[in-house]
């Protein structure tokens, strides 16, 4: 048996459902525009139970959390600047210029899970391997940032989690998700190991909330470095 502290690099990716109408259509390629992935990352801590036999059993707490890039552009702005004599105080004239303007916001998606997962470990005195797979419960899950709004203007309009009845509040629980990995140990002493493992990720349940129009749905793949104690009894 054995306990593992562990953090790594993810990349997340998006996918969108829409109603089958040219508002919710027009929408999601407006949403797809605006936001590109940005970062994230994924840390905490497991315990795993290894029988006899190979099989093993796991189970931890896990944070998640992923960056995303909003970009809003805004053209044809008119702006009217007055021509004010330094002398008299009286506006002599005008002019007018078109431009465009630029909003930049990143966005964060927070998550914290629970996964417990099944596997098989083999290895030689040197290197472990653990492959397995299993469910990942989320127990909370809240956001922050920005993103195109729902009416026909298309403005920038903010994202939170939980407060209120807005369309623009996401879930606080995304529910149940499916997790396969596979861990390889290097051993440095009898007790100590260092982990590396790429995972996939797939959640069943959108981030929005079921009265939306368009959902909003992540799938993470990502590697997790970490070292791993073996427990003494």
């Amino acid at each position: 048996d054995y306990i593992e502290f562990y953090m790594g690099p993810d990349y997340a990716q998006k996918t969108y459902t829409a109603d089958p109408d040219s508002a919710s259509i027009l929408l999601m390629q407006k949403r797809k525009a605006s936001t590109s992935f940005s970062s994230a990352f994924s840390a905490g801590f497991r315990y795993t139970r290894v029988y006899s036999n190979g099989v093993s059993i796991r189970a931890g707490i896990n944070f998640s959390q992923i960056n995303e890039k909003f970009t809003y552009v805004q053209s044809n702005i008119v702006q009217v600047t007055y021509i004010i004599d330094p002398a008299t105080g009286d506006t002599t004239g005008s002019y007018i210029t078109n431009g465009s303007r630029y909003k930049t916001t990143y966005n964060r998606y927070r998550t914290i899970d629970i996964p417990v997962v099944f596997g098989f470990e083999t290895g030689n005195g040197r290197i472990h391997a653990n492959l397995n797979a299993g469910m990942v419960f989320n127990i909370r899950s809240w956001q922050k940032g920005e993103t195109i709004g729902l009416d026909s203007a298309s403005q920038p309009v903010i994202i939170n989690t939980g407060k209120g009845n807005s369309a623009y509040q996401n879930k606080t629980n995304i529910g149940a998700g499916f997790m396969t990995a596979a861990s390889i140990y290097y051993k440095l002493n009898d007790r100590f190991h260092l982990l590396a493992e790429p995972y996939w990720r797939y959640n069943f349940s959108p981030i929005s909330k079921e009265a939306i129009s368009l959902q909003e749905k992540y799938s993470i793949i990502g590697l997790k470095l970490g070292l791993r104690m073996d427990l003494q009894y």
